[in-house]
C-alpha cells in the first residue's frame, strides 16, 4: 500500500508504516497506519480498511483510508480494534507543544469520526504534564481501558499507566485508579505496558516490562481490579515479574486469554545472557 510520498527529514527519511491489524465481521482487515502528511515530514494517524481480497475498500472513509492530522505533530498510532457494533477504536499518542498526549480515535463502521465521542471523535487529554502514551484499548462495561505509560515533568521515570474513558462521551472516568489514573509506582526506572485484555470476571491483565536497573528489565504481567487497583490475589500485589537471565532486558509484548478465563498465553523476548541476543518466547501462565 502506497499511502503517501516519502520525504527526506534531515539525515532520515519519513515513510509509510503499518503497526497493527484487526478483522471485522465481514472479513475486512482494519490496519493502523502512518501516512506522511502532505507537504511535510511528520506522520498522521491513519486507519486503512482492506476488502477480504486485499484491496483498499473505497466504501471506507471515501478511499479506504481515514487520515487524521493533529497540528502537524508526528503521530504514533498503535493498536486498532473493531468493536462489537462494527465501529473502530485506534490507540496511540503524539507529541504536542505541551508534552506527549494519549490518543483514542473512534470511527464508525464507514470510517467517519463519532462526533459525540470527546472532541469530534478524538480523545487527547493531557493527563500528565510530561507524557502519557497509549498502546492498546480494550472495552470494559462501556469504557475504553488503556495500556501504556507516562510521567509528570521533573526528575521522574515512566510509570505503568492505564486510563478508563467513556466509550460514548469520551470523558475520562475519575473513579478509576487514583483520580482517574491507574498507575503502578514503587519501581525506580522506566516501566511500560504494551497491551491489555479484560478477564471474564472484569479484572484487567496488562503485559509489558518493569526495569530493575537502568540497563535491565524483567518481563511483567500485572493484574488490576475492575476499578484499576492492584489485585492482591495475583503475584506480589498484582505483579508477577519474570527474569530469564540476570542483566538482560526481558519484555512481554502481547497476550491472549483462554475462553475460560483461567489461562493466558503471553509472547515476548527473553535474554539468555547479557552477551547474547534476546530470544523469542511464548509463556503460558494460570490466572488465579
Amino acid at each position: 500500500l502506497d499511502l503517501s510520498t516519502g520525504a527526506p527529514d534531515g539525515a532520515a527519511f519519513s515513510t509509510d508504516s503499518v503497526w497493527n491489524v484487526d478483522v471485522d465481521a465481514s472479513d475486512r482487515l482494519l490496519m493502523s497506519v502512518t501516512p506522511i502528511r502532505a507537504g511535510g515530514t511528520d506522520t498522521d494517524f491513519g486507519v486503512a480498511r482492506l476488502t477480504r481480497d486485499g484491496a483498499l475498500d473505497a466504501a471506507f472513509a471515501g478511499d479506504g483510508v481515514y487520515e487524521l492530522d493533529i497540528g502537524n505533530f508526528g503521530a504514533s498510532p498503535r493498536e486498532v480494534s473493531v468493536l462489537e457494533d462494527g465501529s473502530i477504536a485506534l490507540a496511540g499518542y503524539y507529541r504536542s507543544g505541551g508534552g506527549i498526549r494519549p490518543l483514542i480515535l473512534r470511527l464508525d463502521a464507514a470510517g467517519v469520526p463519532v462526533a459525540s465521542f470527546a472532541r469530534d471523535g478524538v480523545y487527547d487529554e493531557l493527563v500528565l504534564t510530561a507524557q502519557v502514551e497509549v498502546y492498546s484499548v480494550s472495552v470494559q462495561d462501556g469504557f475504553f481501558v488503556t495500556a501504556g505509560y507516562g510521567r509528570d515533568l521533573g526528575p521522574e521515570d515512566n510509570d505503568l499507566i492505564s486510563l478508563r474513558v467513556n466509550i460514548e462521551t469520551g470523558t475520562r472516568d475519575l473513579t478509576y485508579g487514583t483520580g482517574g489514573v491507574a498507575g503502578l509506582e514503587g519501581y525506580d526506572f522506566n516501566d511500560n505496558y504494551r497491551t491489555h485484555r479484560i478477564l471474564p470476571d472484569g479484572r484487567n491483565v496488562f503485559v509489558g516490562a518493569i526495569r530493575t536497573a537502568s540497563t535491565s528489565a524483567d518481563a511483567a504481567i500485572v493484574v488490576l481490579t475492575r476499578d484499576g487497583l492492584p489485585d492482591p490475589r495475583y503475584g506480589t500485589a498484582g505483579v508477577m515479574l519474570s527474569n530469564f537471565a540476570d542483566g538482560t532486558v526481558d519484555h512481554f509484548w502481547s497476550l491472549a486469554i483462554d475462553p475460560t478465563g483461567t489461562r493466558m498465553a503471553v509472547v515476548g523476548i527473553g535474554g539468555t545472557s547479557p552477551a547474547t541476543d534476546d530470544d523469542a518466547l511464548v509463556y503460558l501462565a494460570p490466572i488465579p
